[in-house]
């Protein structure tokens, strides 16, 4: 231990240096601490610290916000240690490059940390155009190496209190930025949208507009894709895709220039806070917490108990919304037969995986619905579907030339059909008629009952169809 400390005395203002041929330890020569003596209020403070230009790698990043769960609230700018074979494990399971050599990895982590600091403004700017002297630098750790196998850190002043004051606010979970991202970007969303769901007092689903300047800096790459559809393709509709994807991602978004006359001045974003239920399967870190939680254990070794119809149904869940099987067990687990079966409708009408959950959930269960919900989401699209063919056919001849929705984007009107119950009235009219057919079926065979009797999304369309004709 002695030596150990030793070694770190011989290297305060050093990069880097080797201790008997073993790299042991970083320091910067001259940590830079700003932010925190302006006058400004700490909400101001770190929000400019969040806003900051960030141009680490997703690898960087990921380092940081490891360090940043195990940042001691007494002493956060003190001493952080963390495994160094655990956390390798980690990283390499959550990154396209498998390292082999611990010193090496934090090594080139800490080199990158030290040569793109986060450039933070050094006042309010409604300037229009991007130039480097109107930003300040600030680093974010003053120490970083491997010592005895483990990883030894120490925050900047700056840092420290950004992460111990995004700690302390609801809805900025920091394991929410330790989700297996593909990109910076994705990761760097999760940041923004975490940002802006506190603002909007947690709600759901919030909508905000952020200046496309603004929006490029923040990214790290205010110089780069002058083009905003490349700025658009490279950058927001990567992270729009892989947070779409990702089940286990916190939130997912749609997005839409805004524009001045020609001139596009920011970009409005549509953000939605998916359920606990559906992230919860995210990975745990095991080093920073006691393991998985008991429902992955369970899910993990086959212990939990599923009956005969939802285990038919995690098939069709995974299958049609294109999600992996375990989140397919996750989905189906929280969710009864019925649910189950109105889920896989839903989706396969081309409502997006995460909606149709929190729809099935949240806007078909309730009062006489349970137990039905299958039936009620059937009848529903069929009348929004008939709505829907109507439209077009009379566009066809209308002297004014009417919106309609295509095929593919169909999906997207489910929603105000089941928040608004738009069909609700006609469909508790049919209930007895309902109840009277299940009665007499008694839903026959597992398979019938598995798909309620609408096993393609067809057969409500083919309904729709040939009503509209009739």
């Amino acid at each position: 231990m002695q030596r150990q400390i030793s070694a770190q005395l011989m290297l305060a203002n050093a990069t880097t240096s080797c201790f008997d041929g073993v790299v042991v330890c970083f320091t910067l020569e001259a940590p830079i601490q700003t932010l925190l003596k302006s006058n400004t209020s700490l909400i101001l403070q770190q929000d400019r610290f969040l806003l900051g230009m960030q141009t680490i790698s997703l690898r960087a990043r990921q380092l940081v916000y490891v360090l940043a769960m195990c940042l001691d609230k007494d002493d956060p700018t003190g001493i952080i240690t963390i495994d160094s074979k655990e956390f390798q494990n980690w990283i390499n399971t959550n990154g396209k490059r498998k390292w082999s050599n611990i010193h090496g990895l934090v090594a080139s982590v800490f080199d990158e940390l030290n040569k793109n600091p986060v450039y933070l403004r050094r006042k309010p700017s409604a300037s229009k155009t991007y130039n480097k002297k109107d930003f300040i630098k600030v680093n974010w750790v003053q120490k970083c190496g491997v010592v005895g196998g483990k990883i030894i850190a120490q925050f900047t002043e700056d840092a420290a209190q950004y992460f111990m004051y995004k700690q302390g606010l609801p809805y900025t979970r920091t394991l929410w930025d330790l989700r297996g991202y593909k990109s910076q970007y994705a990761s760097r969303t999760v940041d923004l949208f975490q940002r802006e769901h506190r603002n909007s007092g947690g709600e759901n689903e919030f909508k905000f507009n952020f200046p496309l300047l603004d929006l490029k800096i923040f990214y790290g790459v205010p110089d780069r894709y002058p083009r905003v559809t490349d700025f658009c393709t490279r950058v927001l509709k990567q992270a729009q895709t892989e947070l779409e994807e990702d089940i286990t991602a916190p939130y997912y978004f749609t997005y839409n220039v805004d524009k001045r006359g020609r001139r596009v001045v920011g970009i409005d974003f549509d953000v939605t806070v998916r359920p606990d239920e559906l992230i919860r399967l995210a990975p745990e870190i095991e080093f920073l917490t006691a393991g998985s939680n008991e429902f992955q254990r369970s899910l993990f070794d086959g212990t939990l108990e599923l009956s005969e119809e939802k285990q038919r149904l995690i098939g069709a869940v995974a299958k049609v919304g294109k999600v992996a099987e375990k989140h397919a067990v996750n989905m189906v687990y929280n969710l009864s037969e019925s649910q189950g079966r109105a889920l896989v409708i839903m989706m396969k009408y081309g409502v997006n995986h995460s909606l149709a959950y929190k729809l099935v959930k949240n806007e078909c269960s309730f009062g006489e619905l349970e137990g039905y919900e299958d039936y009620y989401v059937k009848h529903s699209l069929q009348l929004l579907e008939e709505a829907r063919l109507k439209r077009i056919e009379e566009a066809k001849t209308a002297a004014v030339k009417k919106k309609t929705t295509p095929k593919d984007k169909r999906g997207g009107l489910a929603k105000g059909v089941f928040v608004k119950r738009l069909h609700f009235a006609s469909f508790m009219e049919s209930l007895s008629a309902v109840r009277k057919k299940e009665f007499e079926d008694s839903y026959v065979g597992r398979k019938e009952k598995l798909d309620g009797g609408f096993k393609d999304v067809g057969e409500v369309l083919r309904q729709a169809k040939a009503n509209l004709k009739g």
